[in-house]
């Protein structure tokens, strides 16, 4: 039997399927179900990316639209050295604190209320609170009053975050895992991300198409790196086209794997 116990205000705490402590919402039904009944979310992409991480311990590990820090934890007890998790929606940013607090990582685990962009600045977050999952960043054109569920947040560039003018990020980074699912801003994300690119992350997306999605994998691709599909299996996919990546489903996790440097 899993042990759920309600806090009050929505707010439940339950552990991971290895034993870490996490908060979640009850009002939502995308992740928390799964977390509170089963300690598990995406296990297929779990999977992929707890593999990379072993394979690399001590990597630096980004996660971009961390929401209630599930990767960020699987992350930690993948022997991940330094996690920045970025998370735009205030409420997903007061749970995930408490779980970092209660995991005891706050050394490890650099957490920034922001949404991840081409630059600095700042945006619109709608979040329904019953589909924490797909809190997304609105037309910044807009000019109408706030509706209930929407929020003004910040907007942050990662090499800003991450590099802030480092000089031999290799050796101080390590080998990093990026992870970013920001429904649909993704291409905009890796836009602030120029210098960490030329580090060749191993890059985990989810699918949202669009022409600047189509572009994105384009330009992935002419930097060497292979697109694997994060298929159920656990197991990533032969190499995919642009053209075959693009044409998977939308928010199916796409594996961006660096090829090998001369």
């Amino acid at each position: 039997m899993r042990t759920v116990a309600y806090c009050g205000d929505y707010t439940a705490l339950t552990t991971t399927h290895w034993g870490a402590k996490i908060y979640v919402d009850t009002r939502d039904t995308s992740l928390a179900p799964h977390i509170m009944m089963e300690g598990n979310w995406e296990p297929w992409v779990s999977n992929a990316i707890g593999t990379v991480l072993m394979k690399n311990p001590g990597a630096t590990f980004i996660d971009v639209g961390a929401n209630v820090g599930w990767y960020t934890l699987l992350a930690c007890v993948n022997k991940a050295s330094k996690v920045y998790a970025f998370e735009p929606n205030p409420r997903m940013v007061e749970l995930l604190r408490k779980t970092i607090a209660v995991n005891g990582l706050t050394e490890r685990v650099l957490l920034t209320d922001a949404a991840c962009g081409a630059a600095y600045g700042i945006g619109r977050l709608d979040a329904d609170p019953e589909e924490q999952g797909g809190a997304h960043l609105v037309d910044r054109e807009r000019t109408e009053p706030f509706l209930t569920n929407e929020y003004e947040c910040s907007i942050a560039a990662l090499d800003d975050v991450v590099l802030g003018g480092l000089t031999a990020a290799v050796s101080i980074l390590g080998t990093i895992v990026m992870k970013i699912d920001v429904e649909g801003f993704e291409p905009e994300v890796l836009a602030g991300a120029p210098e960490l690119l030329k580090l060749r992350p191993f890059i985990f997306l989810e699918h949202n198409p669009s022409e600047k999605s189509r572009e994105m994998l384009a330009r992935l691709a002419d930097l060497g790196y292979r697109l694997r599909h994060c298929q159920t299996s656990g197991h990533p996919s032969v190499p995919l086209t642009v053209e075959q990546a693009f044409a998977l489903p939308t928010t199916e996790m796409i594996f961006c794997e660096p090829g090998k440097t001369e």
